[in-house]
C-alpha cells in the first residue's frame, strides 16, 4: 500500500487527460494535496501553461486554452465555479473533484452551464494529504467540537470523506475495528461501515476488485482492516520531546504539509522524502546517528569540491560538466541539512533539551516514582527550563500520577511561582486523556528497554572532534503495542472491538486512523514495522492532522474554553 503513489497516478492522469497547452485550477486545499506528492515542475512538463487558484477573482481570461479544474466538492466551490461558468475565462472545463459530489450540487453546476463550455466531470478519490508512502492526513486542525461530544457535522463528514477516499484510491474495501472507550470512534466506524456496506455493488463507489482480485488465480489474502483510533488512548506520545530527524523538524520548527518556516530568516524549505535523498534515509534516524550522518555527507562534498577546485585540463572539465548537474544537487542538499542540523542543534541547546528529556522519559518509564518526582522538582526549578517544557513535564506527570492529588498541586504551586501560564491545561489534560478516558495499559506494561542512561552514547560531533551525546528514548507510541497485537491476532476485542463484518483471520494490511491527530514518532513506528520482510504486513498511518506539543496543547486549551 502506497497512499503517495496512488495520488500521484491520480494526479498525471487528471493532467494528461486534456491535450495541448492548458491551466490547471485547484483550491487552497487541493493545492497541498498535488505539492505533497509532485513537483509542480513536473506538472509544466505536461504542458500545463499556469497553475492558479478558483478563489482569485483575479486570474487572466485565457480564452484559447482549457482549464483542468481540481476541486473539493463543497457548497463554495460549486457557487466559484457557477460563477465562473456565466463569465467564463477560457476555451472549455474538465472538473475533477476529489470526492463524491451530490446530486444537488450538480445540479446546480449543470443549470449554470449555459455555453455547454464543461465537457467532463469525474470524481476522483484524493481527498487527504499523502505526506509520505505510508502517512497521510485530513488537514483538520482541530478536532475539539466532535471529541467534546458536540458531533460538529462540518467536521464529522470531513472526516468520513476523507478516510473513505484514502480507502477508495488504495482500493481497499476493508473490516473495521475501533477503540471501545471512544464515542467518536463508535460513531466514525459506524458511518463508515454503513457507506461502505451501501456502496460495495450496483457501481457503487466500493463496488471494485481488491488487488489481489485481480490475479488469475491469486489466493484471497485476509481483508484489509482499518483501526479507528482517539488520539485520547495515548496522550503521552504528542507531549514528548522526540529524537528522530523528521519528527525533531516538527517539533522544534514546525513541519507543515512538508514545508518549514526557519524562525530567524522565515525562509521557507521543503523537506520531503520522495525529493530529498539524504532525507529519505535518514528522516527517522535518531539525533546521534543523524549527525554522523550529516558529518559523512560535508565530508564527501568536501572531496567533490577539492576535485573542482584541481580541474587543470579540458578532459578535466568536461568531466567536471558531465557530473556538474549531481554536483549542485548535493551542494544543495548539503547545505541545506548542515543548516537544519544547525539549528536544531541551537535549540536543544538552548533549551537543554537532552536535560528535560531525561527527567521525562523516567517520569513515563521509570519506576522509582520518589526519585522521578524529585528530579522533576530540580529541573522545574532551573532558570534554563522553559516555561513551555515545565508545563509538558507536569502534564506527563499529571497523566500517570493522576491519583497523587498531593504532588500535582505541589507541582502547580511551582509552576505559579516560575510564572508559567495556562496551568489550567494540567487538569484539561487529566479530563482529556487521564484514565477515564483510554484503553487500560499506557503505563501499566514493565518498560522493554534498558535504563536511559545506558542509551546514551558518544559519537563524533558533525562538525568537530567534540563529542556529542546520541540520545535514543525508552518510550514507545502506544501504537506500536495495538499493531504488535493486531499482528499476532491478540488484539482485545473487548477494547477494539469490530464494526459489521468481523474475521478471526490475522491481518496483512491495516490502516490505522487516529481522530485528534499522529504523531511523526508515529510515523517513524509504521515505518519500522513496513521495513520487517514478514508475511508482507503493510501499514498505513493517517489522522486528523500531524501534531506536535504545541499544537497538542493549544488543542487542549481550545477544547475546553467557555463559549
Amino acid at each position: 500500500m502506497n497512499v503517495a503513489k496512488s495520488i500521484n497516478e491520480y494526479i498525471l492522469d487528471m493532467v494528461d487527460s486534456v491535450s495541448g497547452v492548458k491551466v490547471l485550477i485547484l483550491d487552497e486545499f487541493t493545492v497541498n494535496i498535488i505539492s505533497v506528492v509532485t513537483p509542480f515542475s513536473s506538472i509544466m512538463q505536461k504542458n500545463v501553461f499556469l497553475v492558479d487558484v478558483l478563489q482569485n477573482e483575479a486570474r487572466q481570461s485565457l480564452k484559447n486554452m482549457r482549464a483542468i479544474v481540481f476541486v473539493r466538492p463543497t457548497n463554495g466551490n460549486v457557487e466559484l465555479l457557477k460563477a465562473e461558468l456565466v463569465n467564463p475565462k477560457y476555451q472549455s472545463y474538465n472538473i475533477y473533484f476529489s470526492n463524491v459530489i451530490s446530486q444537488h450540487l450538480l445540479e446546480k453546476l449543470a443549470s449554470s452551464d449555459k455555453h455547454e463550455l464543461v465537457k467532463n466531470v469525474f470524481e476522483y478519490f484524493t481527498d487527504y494529504l499523502a505526506v509520505d508512502k505510508s502517512i497521510f492526513s485530513l488537514n483538520i486542525s482541530s478536532t475539539a467540537s466532535i471529541l467534546n461530544n458536540s458531533w460538529d457535522d462540518i467536521a464529522f463528514r470531513r472526516i468520513i470523506d476523507g478516510l473513505s477516499s484514502s480507502l477508495i484510491s488504495l482500493k481497499k474495501r476493508p473490516i473495521i475495528r475501533f477503540q471501545q472507550s471512544s464515542d467518536i470512534c463508535k460513531k466514525i466506524a459506524t458511518e463508515l461501515g454503513e457507506k461502505i456496506s451501501t456502496n460495495s455493488h450496483d457501481n457503487g463507489i466500493f463496488d471494485f476488485k481488491m488487488d489481489y482480485e485481480t490475479r488469475y488465480h491469486t489466493k484471497a489474502p485476509p481483508q484489509p482492516i482499518v483501526l479507528i483510533i482517539d488520539r485520547r488512548d495515548d496522550p503521552v506520545t504528542p507531549l514528548l520531546m522526540q529524537w528522530t530527524y523528521q519528527a525533531m523538524i516538527h517539533e522544534l520548527i514546525g513541519l507543515k504539509n512538508n514545508v518549514i518556516k526557519y524562525p530567524s530568516t522565515k525562509r521557507e524549505e521543503v523537506f520531503s522524502a520522495q525529493y530529498d535523498e539524504f532525507y529519505s534515509n535518514n528522516m527517522y534516524e535518531n539525533w546521534g546517528d543523524l549527525c554522523k550522518n550529516v558529518k559523512q555527507v560535508v565530508e564527501v562534498f568536501q572531496e567533490n569540491h577539492n576535485m573542482k577546485e584541481s580541474i587543470q585540463t579540458i578532459e578535466d572539465l568536461a568531466n567536471f560538466m558531465q557530473n556538474f548537474p549531481s554536483f549542485k544537487k548535493q551542494q544543495q542538499e548539503t547545505e541545506k541539512h548542515v543548516t537544519m542540523v544547525t539549528e536544531l542543534r541551537s535549540i536543544v541547546a538552548k533549551r537543554k533539551l537532552l536535560d528535560v528529556s531525561e527527567v521525562e522519559q523516567e517520569i513515563v518509564c521509570g519506576k522509582n516514582h520518589n526519585k522521578n518526582f524529585e528530579a522533576l522538582k530540580d529541573i522545574l526549578s532551573r532558570e534554563t527550563t522553559s516555561e513551555k517544557d515545565a508545563l509538558r513535564l507536569v502534564i506527563l506527570y499529571a497523566l500517570r500520577y493522576e491519583d497523587n492529588i498531593d504532588n500535582i498541586r505541589t507541582l502547580k504551586t511551582i509552576l505559579r511561582r516560575n510564572g508559567v501560564e495556562d496551568i489550567g491545561l494540567i487538569d484539561n489534560a487529566i479530563e482529556h486523556g487521564g484514565k477515564a478516558k483510554r484503553t487500560k495499559g499506557l503505563f501499566d506494561e514493565e518498560p522493554t528497554s534498558i535504563s536511559f542512561k545506558e542509551l546514551f552514547k558518544k559519537v563524533a560531533n558533525e562538525f568537530k572532534d567534540q563529542e556529542v551525546l546520541n540520545v535514543f528514548t525508552q518510550h514507545k507510541p502506544r501504537l506500536y503495542d495495538t499493531l504488535d497485537q493486531l499482528f499476532k491476532g491478540k488484539l482485545s476485542l473487548t477494547d477494539y472491538p469490530f464494526m459489521g463484518l468481523t474475521s478471526r483471520e490475522v491481518p496483512q494490511e491495516v490502516i490505522v486512523f487516529i481522530v485528534g491527530g499522529i504523531t511523526y514518532e508515529e510515523a517513524s513506528t509504521v515505518d519500522s514495522l513496513n521495513q520487517l520482510d514478514d508475511n508482507f504486513k503493510s501499514v498505513i498511518l493517517g489522522g486528523t492532522c500531524i501534531v506536535n506539543s504545541t499544537t497538542y496543547l493549544k488543542e487542549l486549551k481550545r477544547m475546553y474554553e467557555k463559549d
